[in-house]
C-alpha cells in the first residue's frame, strides 16, 4: 500500500492493516505501508505485489492513495 499522507504513521494498526482488517482479508504477511513517497509509492507497491505473485503463485492487492 502506498500513499502520500502521514496521519496514520503513528497509529497502530497502520492504515494498510486497518484496510486488511476491515476487508476481513486472511493474509499470510502483514501489509507493507509506504508513506512520504508520493506517486512513486504506487510503483514500489506494484513491484512488490508483482514479485509476491511470481514467488508464491498467489494474488496480491495493491491500494495506492495520493
Amino acid at each position: 500500500m502506498g500513499y502520500n499522507v502521514i496521519s496514520h504513521q503513528e497509529i497502530l494498526p497502520n492504515l494498510a492493516c486497518q484496510i486488511a482488517i476491515d476487508a476481513d482479508l486472511q493474509l499470510e504477511e502483514m501489509p507493507i505501508e509506504l508513506a512520504y513517497y508520493g506517486c512513486a509509492a504506487g510503483i514500489f507497491a506494484i513491484n512488490e505485489a508483482f514479485s509476491y505473485c511470481q514467488t508464491y503463485q498467489k494474488a496480491a492487492f495493491v491500494y495506492v492513495f495520493n
